[in-house]
């Protein structure tokens, strides 16, 4: 059933959600844009300096969009993430990426800690976060909306921020070309493992 008796106060966040959908349905149809075109200086877990996707070669790009302090969907998406690497066997021609859509608290130092959490030390897994307008740049070249934080409340009231965000995981063939977004957190590990096969 339908309600209709949204509030003023809940109104920005019905047209945001109602965006997330009308972007998750057009990525269905995801246009074959050439990634290499774009040029993007970001900092790694490691503190290194990258260019993205220059740096990366003629790799599989497998790519996630996270915050470190997510509480729902982007745990999950790490965790799809993590059991399609391991299934895909050879990882010599591939890299995964996970983008932090919020860099000014996902210092690289926050992010070595997550990727410590979740048991992820893999040469060819990088995590980045950089200056905010560049990833803002990003972001938008993959098609990924977030909405800057917000505070919400559990359930003893104490608060906590919350980003809305496109759940998605990309894949970029070797030849630099965005060919498919995948729901991040809804794709089971075995059929992204597949789609990164088909691509290698």
């Amino acid at each position: 059933m339908i309600n209709r008796n949204i509030s003023l106060k809940q109104a920005p966040q019905v047209l945001l959600l109602a965006g997330l959908v009308l972007v998750m349905l057009a990525s269905s149809g995801c246009k074959k844009e050439r990634i290499r075109s774009y040029s993007f200086t970001l900092l790694t877990q490691d503190s290194t300096t990258v260019r993205f996707p220059q740096d990366f070669g003629n790799r599989v790009l497998v790519i996630g969009y996270i915050y470190t302090h997510c509480p729902d969907v982007c745990p999950t998406i790490t965790n799809n993430m993590k059991r399609a690497y391991h299934m895909i066997g050879d990882t010599s021609r591939v890299w995964f990426i996970e983008i932090s859509f919020d860099p000014t608290r996902d210092t690289p130092h926050v992010l070595r800690q997550y990727a410590s959490t979740y048991h992820i030390d893999a040469p060819n897994w990088s995590f980045f976060t950089g200056n905010p307008d560049v990833i803002d740049s990003l972001l938008t070249v993959m098609g990924v909306v977030t909405q800057r934080s917000y505070t919400r409340f559990d359930e003893q009231k104490n608060p906590y921020y919350f980003i809305n965000h496109t759940d998605r995981i990309t894949l970029i063939d070797r030849k630099g070309t965005i060919v498919k977004h995948l729901p991040g957190s809804q794709t089971p590990p075995e059929k992204l493992a597949e789609e990164i096969r088909r691509l290698l």
